[in-house]
């Protein structure tokens, strides 16, 4: 889409916008890996400390679609082992190993690294 801002830049100022108070911010995806498209969109994985579920959410943000997916390390570990190993389909683990941090690098960010 012409017009519309780089992905790092808009992923920077979600976080600031929306998203602050999240422990760890993850820009993933095709926009990371240099492999994305006029209709690619932004993937999000939010993970804080703790929280009571995981989610996900849509939305449009800057001209970009934006998809983000919320986890703690213990929904994170849930859905590496008993959702994506099984089917031989390692989506969010494979966001989170290439992802870019937008938050600092803290104990949440190494651990969901790891």
């Amino acid at each position: 889409m012409k017009n519309r801002s780089g992905p790092l830049e808009v992923a920077k100022e979600l976080f600031k916008e929306k998203y602050s108070d999240a422990d760890c911010f993850l820009l993933c995806g095709s926009v990371v890996r240099g492999d994305e498209t006029q209709f690619s969109d932004l993937d999000i994985v939010i993970i804080y400390e703790s929280l009571k579920n995981a989610k996900r959410e849509s939305l449009i943000y800057k001209q970009w679609p934006v998809e983000i997916f919320f986890h703690d390390q213990e929904s994170l570990n849930y859905f590496f082992k008993k959702i994506d190993k099984p089917t031989n389909c390692p989506n969010l683990p494979q966001m989170v190993k290439e992802r870019l941090l937008i938050t600092n690098e803290n104990h949440v960010s190494s651990r969901a690294k790891k």
